[in-house]
Protein backbone atom coordinates (compact mmCIF):
# COMPACT_ATOMS: atom_id res chain seq x y z
CA UNK A 1 0.00 0.00 0.00
CA UNK A 2 2.69 2.40 1.07
CA UNK A 3 4.54 1.80 -2.37
CA UNK A 4 1.60 2.44 -4.26
CA UNK A 5 1.57 5.63 -2.41
CA UNK A 6 4.48 6.70 -3.16
CA UNK A 7 4.25 5.62 -6.58
CA UNK A 8 1.85 8.05 -6.64
CA UNK A 9 3.28 10.69 -5.03
CA UNK A 10 6.03 10.07 -7.55
CA UNK A 11 4.07 9.92 -10.71
CA UNK A 12 1.82 13.36 -9.23
CA UNK A 13 5.59 14.66 -9.12
CA UNK A 14 6.90 13.94 -12.06
CA UNK A 15 3.29 15.59 -14.36
CA UNK A 16 3.60 18.62 -12.58
CA UNK A 17 7.40 19.05 -13.42
CA UNK A 18 6.52 17.68 -16.90
CA UNK A 19 3.20 20.65 -17.22
CA UNK A 20 5.97 22.97 -16.11
CA UNK A 21 8.69 22.12 -18.61
CA UNK A 22 6.21 22.64 -20.86
CA UNK A 23 4.47 25.63 -19.64
CA UNK A 24 8.01 27.21 -19.87
CA UNK A 25 9.02 25.62 -23.35
CA UNK A 26 6.08 27.05 -24.89
CA UNK A 27 6.26 30.42 -23.48
CA UNK A 28 9.81 30.70 -24.49
CA UNK A 29 8.61 29.13 -28.04
CA UNK A 30 7.02 33.29 -28.87
CA UNK A 31 8.79 36.58 -28.67
CA UNK A 32 6.77 40.33 -28.84
CA UNK A 33 6.40 42.29 -31.18
CA UNK A 34 5.23 45.72 -31.07
CA UNK A 35 4.26 47.68 -34.23
CA UNK A 36 3.30 51.56 -34.82
CA UNK A 37 2.22 52.69 -38.32
CA UNK A 38 0.70 56.15 -38.52
CA UNK A 39 -3.25 56.97 -37.81
CA UNK A 40 -5.29 55.11 -40.52
CA UNK A 41 -2.92 52.62 -41.99
CA UNK A 42 -3.90 49.10 -41.87
CA UNK A 43 -1.78 46.50 -42.36
CA UNK A 44 -1.78 42.29 -41.62
CA UNK A 45 1.09 39.99 -40.82
CA UNK A 46 1.54 36.44 -42.43
CA UNK A 47 3.92 34.06 -42.17
CA UNK A 48 6.78 33.95 -44.70
CA UNK A 49 6.89 31.80 -47.35
CA UNK A 50 8.73 28.00 -46.31
CA UNK A 51 7.62 28.64 -42.93
CA UNK A 52 4.82 26.85 -40.60
CA UNK A 53 1.51 28.40 -41.06
CA UNK A 54 -1.07 27.91 -38.29
CA UNK A 55 -3.01 31.07 -39.52
CA UNK A 56 -5.11 31.81 -41.73
CA UNK A 57 -4.53 30.12 -45.95
CA UNK A 58 -2.35 32.93 -46.83
CA UNK A 59 -0.33 32.45 -43.32
CA UNK A 60 -2.17 35.98 -42.22
CA UNK A 61 -1.32 35.63 -38.14
CA UNK A 62 -2.81 39.15 -37.22
CA UNK A 63 -4.59 41.81 -38.76
CA UNK A 64 -4.68 45.43 -37.47
CA UNK A 65 -4.89 49.38 -37.89
CA UNK A 66 -2.82 51.82 -36.26
CA UNK A 67 -0.72 49.31 -33.88
CA UNK A 68 -0.08 45.95 -32.60
CA UNK A 69 1.34 44.85 -29.73
CA UNK A 70 1.48 40.83 -29.18
CA UNK A 71 3.22 37.65 -28.80
CA UNK A 72 4.02 35.47 -32.23
CA UNK A 73 5.30 32.57 -32.38
CA UNK A 74 9.12 32.77 -33.31
CA UNK A 75 9.32 32.72 -36.93
CA UNK A 76 9.65 34.46 -40.19
CA UNK A 77 7.00 36.98 -40.31
CA UNK A 78 5.61 39.47 -43.27
CA UNK A 79 4.30 42.90 -42.48
CA UNK A 80 2.24 44.23 -45.70
CA UNK A 81 0.25 47.32 -45.24
CA UNK A 82 -2.36 48.73 -46.94
CA UNK A 83 -1.96 51.73 -49.40
CA UNK A 84 -4.24 54.50 -48.90
CA UNK A 85 -5.11 57.92 -50.24
CA UNK A 86 -1.87 59.00 -48.58
CA UNK A 87 0.73 56.46 -47.83
CA UNK A 88 1.94 53.48 -50.68
CA UNK A 89 1.61 49.89 -49.69
CA UNK A 90 4.52 48.34 -47.92
CA UNK A 91 5.84 45.16 -47.38
CA UNK A 92 8.43 43.89 -44.59
CA UNK A 93 10.15 41.10 -43.72
CA UNK A 94 11.08 40.65 -40.04
CA UNK A 95 12.25 37.58 -37.36
CA UNK A 96 10.78 36.84 -34.24
CA UNK A 97 12.83 35.32 -31.77
CA UNK A 98 13.70 36.14 -27.99
CA UNK A 99 14.50 39.21 -28.36
CA UNK A 100 11.43 42.08 -28.81
CA UNK A 101 11.21 43.27 -31.99
CA UNK A 102 9.89 47.18 -32.43
CA UNK A 103 8.66 48.33 -35.83
CA UNK A 104 8.38 51.76 -36.07
CA UNK A 105 7.22 51.77 -40.02
CA UNK A 106 6.03 55.00 -41.72
CA UNK A 107 5.29 54.20 -45.45
CA UNK A 108 5.89 56.37 -48.23
CA UNK A 109 3.76 59.22 -49.59
CA UNK A 110 1.40 58.18 -53.05
CA UNK A 111 2.33 59.76 -56.27
CA UNK A 112 -0.31 62.61 -55.05
CA UNK A 113 0.78 63.52 -52.45
CA UNK A 114 4.41 64.14 -53.23
CA UNK A 115 3.16 65.95 -56.32
CA UNK A 116 1.28 68.33 -53.72
CA UNK A 117 4.20 68.57 -51.46
CA UNK A 118 6.39 69.14 -54.32
CA UNK A 119 4.46 72.33 -55.75
CA UNK A 120 5.18 74.29 -52.54
CA UNK A 121 8.98 73.00 -52.20
CA UNK A 122 9.92 73.78 -55.43
CA UNK A 123 11.14 77.15 -55.02
CA UNK A 124 13.01 76.37 -51.92
CA UNK A 125 14.62 73.50 -53.86
CA UNK A 126 15.83 75.64 -56.65
CA UNK A 127 16.91 78.50 -54.45
CA UNK A 128 19.60 75.82 -52.40
CA UNK A 129 20.23 74.47 -55.81
CA UNK A 130 21.20 77.81 -57.00
CA UNK A 131 23.04 79.24 -53.88
CA UNK A 132 25.58 76.24 -54.10
CA UNK A 133 25.65 76.56 -58.13
CA UNK A 134 25.01 80.51 -58.49
CA UNK A 135 26.14 79.62 -62.58
CA UNK A 136 24.11 76.65 -64.41
CA UNK A 137 26.46 76.17 -67.71
CA UNK A 138 24.73 77.32 -70.66
CA UNK A 139 24.59 74.05 -72.42
CA UNK A 140 22.61 72.99 -69.30
CA UNK A 141 18.91 73.69 -68.20
CA UNK A 142 17.82 73.05 -64.86
CA UNK A 143 14.80 70.83 -64.89
CA UNK A 144 11.85 70.36 -61.93
CA UNK A 145 12.51 66.41 -60.48
CA UNK A 146 10.37 64.80 -58.11
CA UNK A 147 10.15 64.09 -54.65
CA UNK A 148 10.92 61.00 -52.98
CA UNK A 149 9.51 59.14 -49.78
CA UNK A 150 8.23 61.32 -46.89
CA UNK A 151 8.70 64.28 -49.39
CA UNK A 152 11.98 64.81 -47.45
CA UNK A 153 14.01 63.81 -50.30
CA UNK A 154 14.31 65.57 -53.36
CA UNK A 155 15.87 64.78 -57.21
CA UNK A 156 16.59 66.72 -59.85
CA UNK A 157 18.25 66.71 -63.30
CA UNK A 158 20.39 69.03 -65.53
CA UNK A 159 19.57 68.32 -69.25
CA UNK A 160 22.19 69.31 -71.57
CA UNK A 161 20.82 71.09 -75.05
CA UNK A 162 23.27 68.32 -76.98
CA UNK A 163 22.56 65.09 -75.42
CA UNK A 164 24.00 63.32 -78.23
CA UNK A 165 27.33 64.44 -76.83
CA UNK A 166 26.82 65.47 -73.53
CA UNK A 167 25.46 62.82 -70.29
CA UNK A 168 22.40 64.15 -67.92
CA UNK A 169 23.54 65.53 -64.67
CA UNK A 170 21.53 64.21 -61.27
CA UNK A 171 21.51 65.90 -58.02
CA UNK A 172 20.04 65.12 -54.89
CA UNK A 173 18.47 67.59 -51.76
CA UNK A 174 17.60 66.73 -48.28
CA UNK A 175 15.56 68.46 -46.10
CA UNK A 176 17.10 68.51 -42.90
CA UNK A 177 15.56 70.44 -39.99
CA UNK A 178 13.21 72.26 -42.77
CA UNK A 179 15.85 73.84 -44.85
CA UNK A 180 16.30 71.77 -48.40
CA UNK A 181 20.30 71.15 -48.62
CA UNK A 182 22.36 69.42 -51.72
CA UNK A 183 24.06 66.67 -50.67
CA UNK A 184 25.40 65.51 -54.11
CA UNK A 185 28.14 68.00 -55.12
CA UNK A 186 28.83 68.59 -57.50
CA UNK A 187 25.93 67.25 -59.46
CA UNK A 188 26.71 63.37 -61.22
CA UNK A 189 25.75 61.44 -64.26
CA UNK A 190 25.02 58.53 -62.31
CA UNK A 191 23.98 58.98 -57.87
CA UNK A 192 26.26 56.72 -56.09
CA UNK A 193 24.99 54.81 -52.65
CA UNK A 194 28.94 54.39 -52.38
CA UNK A 195 29.97 57.59 -52.20
CA UNK A 196 26.58 58.78 -50.52
CA UNK A 197 25.67 56.00 -48.00
CA UNK A 198 23.49 58.23 -46.71
CA UNK A 199 20.82 58.26 -49.19
CA UNK A 200 18.21 55.87 -48.88
CA UNK A 201 19.16 52.65 -51.37
CA UNK A 202 15.72 53.30 -52.69
CA UNK A 203 15.99 56.93 -53.33
CA UNK A 204 19.43 56.58 -55.24
CA UNK A 205 17.65 53.81 -57.91
CA UNK A 206 14.50 56.18 -58.10
CA UNK A 207 17.11 59.48 -59.14
CA UNK A 208 19.25 57.21 -60.96
CA UNK A 209 16.05 56.66 -63.11
CA UNK A 210 15.24 60.27 -64.26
Amino acid sequence: MINIKRLLLFGSLFAVIIGIAIFFWYRGSFGNVQITLPSGVSAKIIVAQGEHRDGDEDGAVATFSDSYSDNLRKSFYTLITQGTSEYEGETLDFEVSSNPVIINLTPDYTEEKLDTLLSSSHTEIIEAFKADFPTIPEEYTLVSGRLFGQGDWYGGTLIPSDQLNKDILRFVANRRSGTWVIVTKPPQIIVSSVLHPEIPKDIVRGVNKL
